[in-house]
């Protein structure tokens, strides 16, 4: 219920501003708004103003629009000026009809991280525990215990802000200019491949996040897995993996990992006795990576844990200047995100969510609390924006495509030419809304 009901608030927020962006510019040069609804479907809620619009509240959380006056529309209306038509206006104008709802949603974001960098982010402190040999970060200078405070510029003192920004840095190619505690570090750009994004991302870079809070003392051994077929149970203590000593839980997911079903013996200590143990690892596939799975959660170090826990606030200017950052950079990084996609140097499946995982987001962002809640609306609204702004026929992208054609000829297109874009239009959008919920299911 808790994902459901986040969810369904989310989606009608960013909806009805996406909506009320269009509608106000439409208002603004003149042009009927016949209809604004919020959700598809048969209307809970109907009522209409006294401009004639109808606004509307529909059951199905998965959308909105504005119908706004056409032609075809204004000759079986009597009481219809034709001067309040979409054709009536200059393509300049409907350019900007067009735009403006995608412009809300970035509005929306900029103001929704605002007030969330002002609140206080919550999370982990950004602070590298180990750093991989010859890696790109050590090559850089980067050492364990150092805090992040900035990554291009951007403040991210936290994982949660630190790791959406290497990954936008990596996708689009950039250098990546990073500010600790000790110095400032830059790994180059073109170090990092965009298929690190979604593998071993932090492996790539050669950083870890500090988990010295995870013990690898066992709470919980998973059935039918290697752990349990070797007799592991809870209480254990892993103290070294294939000769290999363990002193945290980073060591031996690094040795795990590497020994995808290989035998391999295990060092316990229980009931204040070493013994030895042989497992022979699961594998698992990871992009196109197969790793080792031993199966056993650790202990958490709620001490420690709680010392790494912070929470980020901000003044009003400085929420206002990183809020702007954050927006730019997210939008660019999901134009190029989307190009990294279409170009295959990023798995369709693996990086793009429909309506079902969308939810799961927005559930398990609501369960982590209002703030992280908010958070999410931004990240939504941005994805909804740049989604709006691509070529694509009866998107509002497609839509400005066909205004700067038009400026371009000096003449509307054809109605038949019209007619058929948006056919095609959507016919396209039904097979992609049809392949991202096909996956979403699948992730399940």
């Amino acid at each position: 219920m808790t994902t459901l009901l986040a969810f369904a608030a989310m989606i009608m927020l960013v909806v009805a501003v996406h909506e009320w962006g269009h509608y106000l510019a439409a208002r603004y040069f003149g042009v009927r708004v016949l209809r604004f609804s919020v959700g598809f479907g048969s209307p809970l809620l109907k009522k209409t103003d006294t401009n004639g619009t109808e606004w509307v509240l529909a059951p199905i959380p998965l959308g909105g629009y504005v119908r706004l006056l056409d032609k075809h529309t204004a000759e079986s209306m009597p009481d219809a000026n034709t001067q309040q038509t979409m054709e009536a206006q200059s393509n300049w104008a409907r350019f900007v009809i067009y735009a403006a709802g995608p412009m809300a949603n970035i509005v929306l974001a900029f103001i929704v991280l605002t007030g969330v960098l002002m609140a206080g982010e919550s999370g982990l402190l950004a602070r590298i525990g180990k750093v991989e040999i010859n890696s790109p970060a050590m090559q850089a200078g980067l050492a364990g215990g150092d805090d992040i405070m900035r990554i291009n510029g951007q403040k991210t003192m936290l994982w949660r802000q630190a790791l959406p920004a290497m990954a936008n840095a990596v996708v689009s190619g950039q250098a990546m200019k990073i500010e600790t505690d000790s110095g400032v570090y830059t790994i180059p750009a073109g170090t990092l491949l965009p298929a690190a994004v979604e593998e071993e991302f932090l492996k790539a870079v050669g950083t870890y996040p500090d988990v010295s809070y995870l013990t690898p003392v066992i709470t919980a051994v998973a059935p039918d897995s290697a752990a349990a077929a070797a007799g592991i149970v809870p209480g254990d203590t892993i103290v070294a993996v294939n000769d290999t000593v363990v002193e945290d839980w980073q060591d031996l997911v690094d040795v795990v990992k590497g020994r995808a079903g290989m035998p391999t013996p295990i060092i316990l200590w229980r009931d204040s006795v070493a013994i030895t143990v042989m497992a022979t690892l699961a594998t698992a596939q990871i992009g196109r990576q197969v790793i080792g799975r031993l199966g056993v959660s650790p202990s958490v170090s709620l001490e420690k844990m709680n010392a790494l826990l912070v929470t980020v606030q901000l003044g009003p200017f400085a929420a206002l200047a990183q809020a702007a950052k954050r927006t730019s950079r997210d939008a660019i990084g999901t134009f190029a995100f989307l190009g990294r996609i279409l170009s295959g140097d990023l798995s369709l499946q693996k990086n793009v969510s429909g309506p079902v995982g969308i939810a799961v987001g927005a559930g398990a962002a609501a369960n982590a609390g209002f703030i992280a809640w908010w958070g999410f609306v931004a990240l939504i609204s941005i994805s909804l924006a740049v989604f709006n702004l691509l070529p694509l026929p009866l998107l509002d992208g497609g839509q400005m495509v066909i205004c700067i054609v038009q400026s371009i000829i000096r003449r509307p297109l054809p109605d038949k030419i019209i007619g058929i874009i948006d056919r095609l239009g959507i016919a396209l959008l039904l097979c992609m809304m049809g392949g991202i919920i096909f996956l979403d299911l699948a992730k399940l």
